[in-house]
């Protein structure tokens, strides 16, 4: 004596339901779409706010050293892996049946996302420099070869850079309910 039972439905409209849930679930594209679409726009925020978009906590300032550099350049002040702006522009997405994706293929994206040093080898350079003629006095600037009265080798010891991860990848505590919706709102369509 066996202890199953078996309960039948034979109601066409609750099996049309189930059939149609049961094909929303396997054919997902449209939804994850509409993820993806959420995940770049927290990228995008989280560019603009300069913070990470899972944590809303803000991103490591910039070393001074760094602030230097960048004003040296004309780009300072500016926004925080936004100098040329290729990093941002590189974020792209890509979804289907049962996924949703965003990432950036450019070599750098990854240590900014996560942090990490660079070993960096040791090596050799000829530096130029303009040396006046009258005292003898050798400039500070470098300048071009073509330009130079004066040269000398130097060498850098290997080292490392160290990047404080600042990510720009994520998915905020307001961005999960808006999948959630997305998803809820997708299942029930299709009841």
């Amino acid at each position: 004596m066996s202890n199953l039972f078996e309960i039948k439905i034979d109601d066409h409209a609750v099996l049309e339901a189930l059939n149609r849930i049961t094909n929303a679930a396997t054919h997902t594209s449209p939804a994850m779409r509409r993820i993806a679409g959420v995940m770049m726009d927290e990228t995008e925020e989280a560019f603009e706010r300069e913070a990470d978009p899972a944590t809303g906590d803000p991103w490591p300032q910039l070393r001074p050293s760094t602030i230097r550099n960048r004003q040296r350049k004309g780009k300072w002040p500016g926004k925080m892996l936004q100098v040329t702006g290729l990093l941002a522009a590189s974020v792209s997405s890509q979804s289907g049946d049962g996924f949703a994706r965003v990432g950036s293929n450019l070599r750098y994206a990854l240590i900014h996302q996560l942090g990490g040093a660079i070993a960096v080898a040791a090596r050799s350079q000829k530096l130029h420099f303009r040396q006046n003629a009258r005292t003898g006095e050798v400039g500070r600037r470098f300048v071009r070869e073509h330009k130079s009265n004066f040269a000398q080798w130097a060498t850098v010891g290997a080292h490392e850079i160290h990047i404080p991860p600042r990510p720009f990848l994520g998915i905020s505590p307001e961005g999960n309910r808006k999948v959630l919706t997305i998803l809820s709102e997708y299942l029930l369509a299709s009841v």
